[in-house]
């Protein structure tokens, strides 16, 4: 009897390991099945495609190198300057390319003059501000959003 009972238990957990066996197999299949599912199908939320805006950079115009002399009062003799001029928009930077020699000109007449008067070397900011203020007087109406001054040299 105890030949029979102790059969009877390994049979017992043999079905045990083959049940767990077969669920185990089941779950992997479904999971596969479901994955594979899951893939065809179109999602129920998309998110919105976002939208490209392009930034529209302001023009900047670059100016070839300047040799201002200074006044009588300052122990330096020259400014080698250069710089380059933010505009608002396109429509600018083609008047100021098609009139380039008289802007360099009346920046050229006007920087002498304050510089003539000033002692000393000037500041960046009165160069900045003569730089604008001679473009105004060329161009009237014309906007300069900022002047973007590269070299500074006292010599």
């Amino acid at each position: 009897m105890k030949a029979e009972a102790g059969g009877l238990k390994e049979r017992r957990s043999q079905r045990k390991v083959m049940v767990l066996v077969f669920l185990f197999v089941l779950a992997s299949g479904l999971f596969w099945i479901g994955k594979a599912f899951l893939d065809r199908c179109e999602p129920l939320y998309r998110p919105h495609p976002i939208p490209r805006e392009t930034l529209q950079r302001n023009a900047v115009v670059n100016f070839d190198p300047f040799l201002i002399p200074l006044g009588m009062k300052s122990k330096y003799t020259l400014i080698s300057l250069s710089f380059s001029l933010e505009l608002p928009n396109g429509e600018e930077e083609k008047t100021m390319e098609q009139r380039m020699n008289e802007i360099r000109g009346f920046i050229y007449d006007t920087l002498r003059e304050d510089f003539i008067r000033t002692e000393g070397i000037p500041s960046v900011q009165a160069v900045k501000e003569g730089v604008g203020r001679a473009v105004r007087l060329v161009l009237p109406g014309l906007q300069v959003k900022d002047v973007y001054i590269s070299r500074f040299l006292a010599l």
